[in-house]
C-alpha cells in the first residue's frame, strides 16, 4: 500500500518576473479573477498529480486553503475534474492577503498491483 501527499499548489506562474507579476489575475477578486485562479491551481495539482502517476481518483482526501469564497466555481472546476469525489475540505485562514490567495493540498492512500 502506498500512500502520498501532494502540496503547495497556488496561482502562481513558474517563470522569470517578480512574485506579483507571476501570480494569476494579480488582486482581482472579482468573480471571474477567482474562477480563473481556482482553475489555474487546479490543473497545477493535476499536473502535480500526474507527475506521480496519480489523478484526482486516487485521492482520499483534498484540502483548499484560501480567504475568499470561490463556492461559485466549485462545481465548474473541481466537481467536474472529479477533485471532490472524496469531499473537500476548505479552510479559511483568520488573515487576508491580496498576493496569494489560494492554497491545495491533495492526499491519499494508494494500493499499487
Amino acid at each position: 500500500m502506498a500512500s502520498f501527499v501532494i502540496a503547495g499548489g497556488a496561482e502562481l506562474r513558474g517563470g522569470s518576473g517578480s512574485y506579483p507579476e507571476r501570480i494569476v489575475r494579480y488582486r482581482d477578486l472579482s468573480p471571474e479573477g477567482l474562477k480563473e485562479k481556482v482553475k489555474f491551481t487546479v490543473a497545477s495539482m493535476e499536473e502535480r498529480l500526474g507527475e506521480f502517476g496519480f489523478g484526482w481518483k486516487d485521492t482520499t482526501a483534498v484540502q483548499a486553503y484560501t480567504v475568499h469564497d470561490f463556492h461559485a466555481v466549485v462545481a465548474d472546476e473541481l466537481v467536474r475534474r472529479g477533485a471532490m469525489r472524496s469531499g473537500l475540505t476548505g479552510i479559511s485562514p483568520g488573515h487576508r492577503s491580496s498576493i496569494s490567495n489560494t492554497r491545495w493540498i491533495a492526499a491519499a492512500s494508494h494500493a499499487r498491483r
